[in-house]
């Protein structure tokens, strides 16, 4: 083989391996479209370990913050329903008692978290707390029983087991939730009314 010829064969393959190397940079499979097939399938892979634990602990993060509001918002509607049933049991009374020109009593029972009216006993929810309470001197009657007394013109006077005479009010209350509600039944009309504050 002449010179020349050799020079030119030997420039050849060295361009020729230096394609190859610079293949070898841009891919291990020495091939522009194995390349091209791997950035695809970069592009087409899955998450990584590090977003998958980012979105567990975010969604960890929001269950547990719906978790503690939707048992508040829970609690809270026990506490009103438990307020709904003491007014219901007031009222059906007064209205019985004026209605029968009969007097009506009602007997709380605080330690048992029972009302007994009109022969029916009305049991709270476990977790309710129901008690007698007397606003002026802020005092919580938590055992005996509270007689609640309608008579057939409607006024209302009370009287407590243990000797106490206690003005007229039932608190209703949760260890689980802020919402307190005192109702109170007004001694000479025989009003029933719900606050929130005694």
């Amino acid at each position: 083989m002449p010179p020349v010829m050799q020079i030119t064969a030997i420039r050849a393959r060295e361009r020729d391996i230096f394609k190859m190397t610079l293949n070898q940079r841009i891919s291990p499979n020495l091939s522009e479209t194995s390349g091209k097939q791997q950035a695809q399938a970069c592009t087409q892979g899955g998450f990584t370990l590090i977003e998958l634990m980012v979105v567990i602990a975010i969604l960890g993060i929001l269950m547990t913050i719906g978790g503690t509001s939707w048992s508040s918002y829970r609690e809270a509607t026990r506490v009103d329903s438990a307020k709904e049933k003491v007014v219901s049991i007031l009222q059906q009374a007064r209205l019985k008692a004026i209605s029968s020109g009969f007097t009506q009593t009602i007997q709380f029972d605080w330690a048992n978290n029972t009302a007994t009216a009109d022969g029916r006993v009305f049991t709270f929810d476990k977790g309710i707390d129901i008690k007698g309470y007397t606003c002026g001197t802020a005092t919580a009657y938590n055992t005996g029983i509270t007689t609640f007394t309608l008579t057939s013109r409607g006024s209302f006077s009370s009287s407590h087991s243990i000797g106490t005479v206690q003005p007229p009010n039932v608190q209703v209350t949760s260890p689980s939730s802020a919402k307190v509600f005192y109702i109170n039944v007004n001694t000479v009309t025989g009003r029933v009314r719900a606050k929130e504050t005694c």
